[in-house]
């Protein structure tokens, strides 16, 4: 037979508030960081500006990294790695 997992599934907006309703704006690889880079093609604003090449793909919606904007800067940034993603 087939075993399903009895786990709670919970939207991701649990995970991205503050605790007290309001979303949070801390990066979501260092947590320590504002999350200040735009991903682009999905434009989620999720990481920070120094971790932004550390990752392949958006951690939301698993989508491929071409580019990125930081906050306050007019030039796109691009990953070297991102050239590498299988």
């Amino acid at each position: 037979g087939v075993q399903t997992c009895a786990l709670p599934i919970f939207p991701r907006s649990i995970y991205c508030t503050n605790g007290e309703g309001q979303k949070s704006s801390e990066c979501t690889i260092c947590f320590s960081n504002p999350s200040d880079t735009i991903l682009l093609p999905c434009r989620h604003k999720l990481v920070c500006r120094y971790c932004v090449c550390m990752i392949k793909r958006c951690p939301l919606c698993r989508g491929a990294i071409n580019n990125y904007l930081c906050e306050g800067k007019e030039e796109l940034g691009y990953c070297y790695n991102a050239e590498a993603i299988e």
